[in-house]
Formats: C-alpha cells, structure tokens, sequence
C-alpha cells in the first residue's frame, strides 16, 4: 500500500465534441492532382503514451493564414503559418499563469480571437474553471484582453465578472471588428447578448437576459433568431426571438432531454437547421421555419444512430452540402455528388477510408482535412485549385500506420437479454487466452466508436484485448436506450459490464485470470464497482477522477442549476449508500489504482482522496497517485505521460503485460 503525490494533469475519456458549423462555398472540382500525399514508413515503434499533436485549426476566409493550436510542448500554443512562404510563427505561448487555449479563430483575415482557460478555488463549490477572451495580430502584435472587470455602481449593484465568457454566438460578417458573445453579467446562468470589439474591447450590451434563456443563437447577419432555455421542471425547450419577443416552439418536437442545437440558418434567414428528435426515440437534422415555427424539411435521420454532428452549408444558397456525425466512425454525409466523389478520391490518395473536413476557406478552395480509419490521425492541407496536398503533421508521430488497432463493432447479451453495443480491439500478435481490460467510457451520458482513441491503442500494443461496452444510458442510440440507464449506476450498468468480460471469457479470447476493468470518471466509478460488486472476477481496478461517494455526488449537484433534470437520472435513498465504493470499502477484494488531480473542477479530488483512507483503514492493497493542480482533462503532456507509465506498471503486477 502507497500513497504518491505527483504533479498536475491527466485525461478524462470522453466522447470527441462534434465540429462547429462549417459555412462555405462551392469552387471547381478537383482537377489534375499535382502532389501525392508523402509516404510515412519505417518499422514499428512500440506505442507510448499520445498527447495529441493538434487541439485546432482555422484558415482564414481568404485562405492565406492558417492557425494552429499545436503543442510542441506541455501545452498548446498558437501558431500561424503564412501559406504563401510557409513561414510558421509562434503567437502565444500557453502556461497556467497565462491561461490555457480551449480554442482560437479568425475574426477577420488579420485578428485572432482565443479563448483561454483559468483554475481557481472557492469555498462552498471547490475549484472551478473560468475563461477569458483575448485577441491578437496574426504576428503576435497588440494582443488585447477582451472583457474588462466589471464596475459596480448604486445603478448596477448586483453586476458580476461572468466567470464564463467565451460564449461567442456571432461573427459578424458586415462588422469584422466586432463580434457577438453572451454573457451572465446579471443572474448566473441567464446571459444577455453583447457586441464586443476586438480593437478596442468596447462591450454594448444589445439584449438582456430573458427568462429562462440559456443560450442565444444569431443569424448570418447578427440577428437574435433563437433561445435555448429549460421549463420550471428543467424539460428543454426553443423560443424563436421575434421583435424580442420569446414564442416557443412547439415542445414535442423535443422529446429527449438532450436539448435541441440549432446547426445553422439559411442565407436568407427564413430557416434554421435544428438538431432534435422531431418527436421521435433518435436526433435527426430538421429545418425549421422561423415564420411559423414548424419543421418543414427533414434533412438527415439514420435509422440506427442519434444524428448528433454538425452540417455543410454553402452560403450562397443556404442549402446543406452533407452532415457530419457518428455512426461506428465519424463519417460525413454528403447531399452534394459531386463533394462526395472528390473527397472518396482525396480519401484514396491519402491512404485512408475517409476524411473529416476541419476548416475552409470561404470560397471552399484551400480546406484542412483530417485522416481517419485503421491510419495514423494526421492532417493535410489541401489546395482544390492545384490539386496539392500538404501534410501537416501526425497527432502520434512515434506511431505507423501498421501499428494502429482496428476497433472491430460487436454486441453481446446482457444478463437480462439487453445486447450491448460494443467495441473491440485485439492485439495483432495473439497466443493463446490474453489478459483483458473492460475500458467504459465516462459521462455516463456518452458514447465510444470505433475511432482511433490512444487509451486503446496504448493498451493493445502491450497485449491487453480491449472491450469498450456502450452499456445501456450511453448516447448516440435513441433516447430510449439513454433513459434505460437512469438510476442504474452500479445495477444495470454495472451488469452490462461485467457481461462483457463474460462475453470475452465465453468467446475464447481472454484469460479467465487475467481481467481488469480500468475506467476515468463514470468509467473509473464502474472500475471501483466492479472491485466490490465482482471481485472474485477481476484482478484489478483503474479509476482515474473516478466518483466513489454518491450522495456526496448528490449533495454537490444540488448546489448548482438544473437540479430536477440530473436528479432524476440517479437513484436516491439507500441504493445511493450500497452503490458507493466509498461505503462498501470493506467489500473491495481486488488491487485498486486511484489516480486524481487535485484541481478537479467536475469531479472533486475528496472522492479519491477519502476512499484511500477507507481502504488504508480496511487494510485494502491499493495505490493512490495525486496530481498536484491537476484537473479531470489532459492538459499537460508530461503529466499524461506520467500516468499512462503508471498504469502501465499497475497492469503488469496485476494481469501480466503481454508481449512487452
């Protein structure tokens, strides 16, 4: 038994934010290609650790400058690089003190805009996450923090600093030197909309807080066309802002609790493109008039799939040119033939099965695109006019192609007869029954694919199977399927788990001997389950920001809004104390690694460090690692590295680490 302190950060696994709205338009096909994208070769490299080369990027609306979020580092920094010499500049370089990029892009040709992300601590809700805007030259020049400290007058004695303050809802087209932003200046959580400046940092305020508003959402031209709120019983809903005044929308077009997202408006403002149920189990993609408030036009629905994604638009018409989501892969669907065969063709050169678009120009000439399939993640820089194609760079350079694991979709009976949806991945070089890790993924309220994630990968190269359950309350596949897993944390969801690992035993591929359930956040609550519920079939537990005290879980959430709408999905009373790690200590029969930042803004680092008391108490074999200022993401690449090397070692005491 030990206890290590160590230093900062690590990764919660979570399912990949979907892109933002892409707004572009139709150029010339792709002519005569006149490069071929290089080739990447060499032997295999044993896998390490993956902090991702890339966090973002954007190309201006001309095309010249292209930015990048690229970290050659601990952090993220801002880069641009010049596309008419190549010339690459640093333009800000991120540190705690200075702020942490969550994400940059052009306000115009010349300006960025980056929001920055900052910790801090307060004394009833324990740290949380602020952030800040600033802009800057595209040479690093007159850099310019955005939203000054607010003054509290006998007039506005109530104005708050919002402590989020990147909300940014437009940019503006007619106006490049300012922009839109919501901001909760007045009441928390009810934001008003402002015009904000980007020279000058002058903020007018155009609209106040409304009801029970959450989020604003404005057209092309900066119009306020929609509201996202929630009803006194916290049920989402849509209002269309007409003449300021709020008219909600019919409410049984939202039959989910996952709120609807307005993707897009047509040219012309008469539509809004909505992601909703439309009063089905799944989310598809509508258009919406905004005169009458109807659906008129259904864009996109999978029969199989929630249609969570973002859409193509070409500004010029307002239509759709396709939709992107996740079905097994993030796959882009195009309404446009003509998009569709030019980007199965720029997939062939590449050597990949497909292609994300990540960023355009405006005229969709020079477009940033992004590998997927059984390759190395890596992005491209392609030119439709030349037919060039430039690599960008690898997320995990000390990666090949040849190394990377195929993610193969199965499902399997639950104990009630629930087939589970699941992911698994093999190692390529296989003897015998292998040792097994059951990897479920956080939220609960998410989803894994088969997309390439280096947990996995990291696993598999050092011998583990991977199965990666979508256990029932995972998103992505109907609201019915969601809804399956309320009140199920630690019973149902837990069962779905622990048949997976019988699945694996029963198919012959895993050793009976050798299974461990490793998990971050939920994932780390069902590894810490799994060691009281299921002992006698693990031989270990893996919880990064894993919750181990439900009703402290509880406690906190009722201290902040929408208390009803996450209440409802735990259950209460004394399934709350027999489902809690923390409360069952004496129950946990098999070796446990906790691992938690101390800086954790979504799950506390009290979860973690109680329940190693509990154990220390119990005189249970155990391993806890505190990560001093680190919080519930990967933020810092030393800091991954330091824990994937300590689970690492973990894995190999307790179910051996196959090849290596």
């Amino acid at each position: 038994m030990e206890r290590l302190i160590h230093t900062e950060k690590l990764f919660l696994i979570a399912v990949a934010a979907c892109a933002g709205v892409l707004v572009a338009s139709l150029s010339l096909p792709l002519r005569a290609q006149a490069e071929t994208a290089p080739v990447r070769g060499g032997a295999p490299e044993p896998a390490v650790s993956g902090f991702p080369t890339f966090s973002g990027f954007h190309l201006t609306q001309d095309g010249n400058r292209l930015l990048m979020l690229r970290s050659d580092g601990e952090y993220y920094d801002l880069i641009v690089k010049d596309l008419a010499d190549g010339a690459e500049q640093i333009v800000y370089t991120a540190s705690t003190s200075t702020g942490l990029l969550n994400w940059c892009r052009w306000a115009n040709n010349d300006r960025i805009v980056c929001s920055a992300r900052f910790y801090r601590r307060t004394g009833r809700v324990g740290p949380v996450i602020s952030t800040r805007l600033f802009a800057v030259d595209h040479d690093g020049a007159n850099l310019l923090p955005l939203i000054k400290k607010v003054r509290r007058t006998d007039r506005h004695p109530n104005i708050r600093d919002a402590q989020i303050q990147d909300q940014v809802i437009g940019w503006l087209r007619d106006d490049p030197e300012s922009l839109l932003l919501q901001l909760s200046r007045d009441i928390p959580n009810r934001p008003g909309v402002y015009r904000l400046n980007i020279y000058t940092n002058e903020l007018t305020r155009i609209l106040k807080p409304r009801g029970s508003i959450r989020r604003w959402y404005a057209d092309q031209s900066g119009a306020i066309r929609l509201g996202i709120g929630y009803t006194i019983a916290d049920e989402p809903m849509a209002y269309l802002v007409k003449a300021h005044i709020l008219q909600p929308l019919d409410s049984d077009l939202f039959s989910s609790e996952v709120a609807p997202v307005p993707l897009g408006f047509s040219s012309d403002g008469n539509y809004v493109y909505m992601r909703m149920t439309n009063g089905g189990d799944r989310h598809g993609v509508y258009r919406v008039d905004l005169i009458s408030g109807t659906v008129d036009k259904t864009i996109h629905e999978d029969p199989e799939y929630d249609v969570f994604g973002a859409i193509m638009m070409d500004p010029e018409s307002g239509e759709p040119l396709g939709v992107r989501y996740v079905t097994e892969q993030p796959i882009m669907r195009w309404f446009d033939p003509v998009m569709e065969a030019e980007f199965a063709s720029l997939a062939a050169r590449i050597g990949s099965s497909s292609l994300d678009l990540v960023t355009s120009d405006a005229s969709l000439q020079r477009i940033v695109l992004r590998s997927l399939g059984k390759v190395v993640p890596a992005y491209y820089l392609h030119d439709r006019a030349t037919g060039s194609i430039e690599f960008l760079g690898s997320q995990h350079p000390h990666l090949r192609d040849e190394q990377i694991v195929e993610l193969q979709p199965v499902s399997y009976p639950s104990r009630d007869g629930q087939q589970i949806p699941a992911y698994l991945a093999l190692p390529q070089e296989r003897k015998g029954l292998l040792p097994a890790v059951i990897l479920p993924h956080g939220g609960p309220y998410a989803r894994d694919s088969a997309e390439f994630d280096y947990w996995t990968q990291f696993l598999v190269d050092r011998g583990y199977v991977v199965l990666k359950p979508n256990y029932r309350g995972s998103v992505g596949y109907g609201t019915a399927y969601m809804r399956s897993g309320y009140r199920q944390w630690g019973l149902k969801i837990q069962e779905d788990l622990m048949a997976g690992l019988d699945w694996l035993v029963a198919s012959g591929i895993a050793d009976p001997d050798r299974l461990c359930v490793v998990g971050a956040s939920f994932g780390g609550y069902s590894a810490l389950v799994a060691a009281f519920k299921f002992p006698e079939k693990i031989r270990c537990a893996v919880s990064f920001a894993g919750i181990s005290d439900l009703p402290r879980m509880v406690g906190r959430l009722e201290q902040f809004d929408l208390t009803k709408r996450n209440r409802v999905r735990i259950q209460s009373g004394d399934a709350l104390l027999e489902n809690s790690p923390i409360h069952q200590a004496h129950r946990i029969d098999a070796p446990v690694l906790l691992v938690h930042g101390d800086s954790d803004t979504v799950v506390r680092v009290r979860q973690s460090r109680s329940l190693a008391k509990a154990l220390q108490r119990h005189n249970k074999e155990y391993r806890y690692v505190e990560q001093l200022a680190g919080d519930h993401f990967l933020s810092n690449r030393s800091q991954n590295d330091e824990f994937f090397d300590v689970m690492a070692e973990f894995l190999e005491e307790h179910i051996g680490a196959g090849r290596h």
